[in-house]
């Protein structure tokens, strides 16, 4: 734990083509209130420019740090696996993964902290809010349902 109390939490983001979005969930992630954050981004060969918005921002912040795969794997469960290998993850009291097109509420990590630690958890995964810009549509999603016997083996990793 950090000398200020407050958890430290790695933030492990995975990004493909994802210039439209990355530097808006970057800033959402950074804006995460009662925890202390550190962001690992690795970035897989794209056709944009997502890799250069990451530099630009992790050149201003040094709590982010950013991999280039060189590897055309178009596998975001692949570039996971690669961020976990290379991160250092004992530094750290919590763990937290994010896709490059998600922009996160202030308060999210701290949620997930508080529930993991009441319902003495081991993992968490929270419901979202799809947003459609184009149409302005707004749908919430529940992936907190009660899990059954052998769901694991029909739901996403998410749930």
């Amino acid at each position: 734990m950090s000398i200020n109390n407050k958890k430290k939490v790695l933030i492990l983001l995975a990004a493909f083509n994802g210039a439209k979005w990355i530097e808006d969930q970057i800033h959402s992630i950074i804006k995460q209130r009662d925890v202390e954050i550190f962001i690992n981004i690795s970035v897989d060969t794209s056709n944009d420019n997502t890799y250069e918005i990451c530099k630009k921002i992790s050149e201003k912040n040094n709590n982010i740090s950013l991999f280039k795969n060189d590897i055309d794997n178009s596998s975001s469960a692949i570039n996971f696996y690669n961020l976990i290998l290379n991160s250092n993850l004992m530094n750290f009291d919590y763990i937290a993964l994010s896709d490059q097109d998600d922009i996160w509420l202030e308060s999210k990590i701290s949620t997930a902290i508080n529930k993991l630690n009441n319902k003495k958890a081991d993992a968490y995964s929270s419901d979202s809010i799809a947003y459609w810009q184009d149409t302005k549509i707004k749908k919430y999603i529940k992936k907190s349902y009660n899990q059954k016997k052998y769901d694991y083996f029909f739901e996403a990793a998410g749930p």
